[in-house]
């Protein structure tokens, strides 16, 4: 997928389409909202992590991964901050970031710099 690097962590994938996505977004985005932000504690990369585990204790689906990346400002291309997010795949292969960070906010990845909101997130990872 876009040529980043990607862990093999099962040989068992659970696949569903957008619209069930959309709902399973709609159910995790409240939960992860109401988790405390602590700086360098609890921050993005173990949201990445609460999303990937409910995700597959709460709905069986395992194609819902973190992605580690840089964000950059849109209007002006500066850097932002080294940040993790999700990516999650649809049964038809297609992959979507998914920040929760972001007030949930998901887009389809049909290039390594997608953008979300005014964010440009450069995908480094996918793990």
């Amino acid at each position: 997928m876009l040529g980043l690097p990607v862990s093999e962590l099962d040989s068992k994938y659970y696949f569903t389409d957008l619209s069930n996505w959309q709902k399973i977004i709609d159910t995790i985005n409240p939960i992860t909202k109401e988790f405390p932000w602590l700086a360098e504690v609890f921050d993005c990369d173990d949201r990445a992590t609460l999303v990937v585990a409910l995700i597959d204790a709460c709905f069986e689906i395992n194609t819902c991964r973190q992605v580690y990346c840089n964000v950059y400002r849109v209007g002006d291309g500066q850097f932002a901050y080294a940040h993790y997010a999700n990516v999650f795949v649809t049964e038809e292969g297609t992959a979507w970031l998914w920040d929760a960070d972001s007030g949930g906010q998901y887009t389809k990845i049909t290039a390594q710099n997608p953008v979300i909101g005014n964010k440009r997130y450069e995908l480094i990872a996918v793990k």
